[in-house]
């Protein structure tokens, strides 16, 4: 392969780089969106994508440089894709949090609504009593 195919191919995987610190970015702002679960999944999906791109073109370099090129060339694959698996791994952390927390917001909810029905039920009984109380006195 000529250097102008390697350098094309570098720049191949600079763009692809340059979307994953894009999506990356755009996953910390998804918080502030309602019902940012989906895009948060896709965003998951594509940086998969993304890391297996990377990892082949990442090969396909490796084959192609120079022997002093290949210690760089792995350290900055290891770097992107540690980045990735980071990204990810926090991504899914917020959705789990947010899955958790809709739970227990949910349950608190269902026990609220139950306790209500319990005081409802107490106040009935305790006005009929009240009622019969003052019909027997």
């Amino acid at each position: 392969m000529s250097k102008e195919e390697i350098s094309r191919k570098k720049r191949v995987r600079g763009g692809h780089r340059t979307s994953v610190k894009r999506l990356i970015s755009m996953a910390d702002e998804y918080p502030k969106i309602p019902d940012f679960v989906p895009k948060f999944e896709a965003t998951v999906s594509t940086l998969q994508e993304k890391e297996v791109i990377l990892c082949d073109i990442n090969n396909d370099l490796l084959a192609l440089v120079n022997e002093d090129e290949i210690e760089d060339e792995i350290g900055q694959a290891d770097e992107y894709s540690e980045l990735i698996r980071t990204a990810i791994a926090n991504i899914k952390m917020s959705i789990a949090k947010l899955t958790i927390s809709t739970q227990i917001t949910q349950q608190i909810q269902h026990n609220h609504h139950d306790t209500s029905q319990v005081h409802t039920t107490y106040d009935n009984h305790s006005n009929h009593s009240n009622s019969r109380s003052k019909l027997t006195c």
